[in-house]
């Protein structure tokens, strides 16, 4: 439960089933508009292949954070580190405290059975929020430079300031 001195803010708890069908109607063409295509593949991804956290204000979806145990990103693929695949809190819930109580059940998980945990963060100026919480929590970027739609950013080439253009962190167990 996260609490300011006057108020909670949110209650947070394990993604179960019942919940699929609102996080899929209310996050699914925002933040996954190509993919999954369909509430089955939603409730495979956030549940069956991650572990993941929801964070609820009246009983309603205010975020979520899902972890993939089995990494997308090659080096952490390689490394056998659990990657924060989605953090995604809604637009006026932002800035109170919900994404740290997110990663704050997903992090301690990860850092005791792997030691440690990545995440790839956009550089586009609408993730700043993002790129500061990764700074606040002790997350340092990987040694591994940009990437842009998952392939590596070479020297002087050209691409967009958009969601694409990733830079990866890790964080590691002290």
């Amino acid at each position: 439960m996260l609490q300011t001195a006057s108020k909670t803010i949110c209650s947070i708890r394990p993604l179960e089933q019942e919940w699929c069908g609102h996080l899929y109607d209310r996050f699914s063409t925002t933040f996954y508009p190509s993919e999954p295509a369909n509430l089955d593949d939603f409730h495979q991804q956030l549940i069956e292949t991650c572990e993941s956290w929801i964070a609820l204000r009246d009983q309603k979806i205010i975020g979520f954070i899902c972890m993939s145990w089995d990494a997308d990103f090659y080096m952490f693929k390689e490394a056998n580190i659990p990657e924060i695949t989605t953090l995604v809190v809604l637009p006026e819930m932002r800035r109170q405290g919900v994404a740290t109580a997110l990663m704050s059940r997903i992090e301690p998980k990860a850092l005791r059975s792997r030691r440690r945990i990545g995440m790839g963060v956009s550089l586009s100026p609408a993730y700043q929020g993002m790129q500061q919480l990764c700074a606040k929590r002790g997350f340092i970027p990987t040694s591994q430079g940009l990437y842009y739609k998952d392939k590596p950013v070479e020297h002087n080439q050209q691409v967009y300031l958009n969601e694409h253009l990733q830079l990866y962190y890790i964080k590691q167990r002290l």
